[in-house]
């Protein structure tokens, strides 16, 4: 009778610490900044069309020699313009 009583009295402990571990994942939670869905896509629009892509050349405020992809897009076109396929 006494081991079983201990048993149970461990087990109760268990539960007990892992109760208190969720309440404190649960403050912790609660106090993060949180933002509505709708503002937080809002900023992600906001943030790609004010960034600008070097890969998109419609996109390229940025001077041709800050663009590090410039020399590649050249070597494209001028390959574009000589050739008309590759055969590899």
């Amino acid at each position: 009778m006494v081991q079983s009583a201990d048993i149970e009295e461990r087990i109760l402990i268990l539960k007990l610490r892992r109760i208190e571990q969720l309440n404190e994942k649960l403050r912790e939670s609660l106090k993060r900044d949180r933002i509505p869905a709708s503002r937080a896509a809002t900023l992600i629009i906001e943030l790609a069309q004010e960034t600008p892509d070097p890969l998109v050349p419609s996109s390229w405020p940025l001077q041709s020699e800050s663009n590090r992809y410039r020399v590649h897009n050249q070597l494209s076109s001028m390959q574009q313009k000589t050739e008309c396929c590759t055969i590899m």
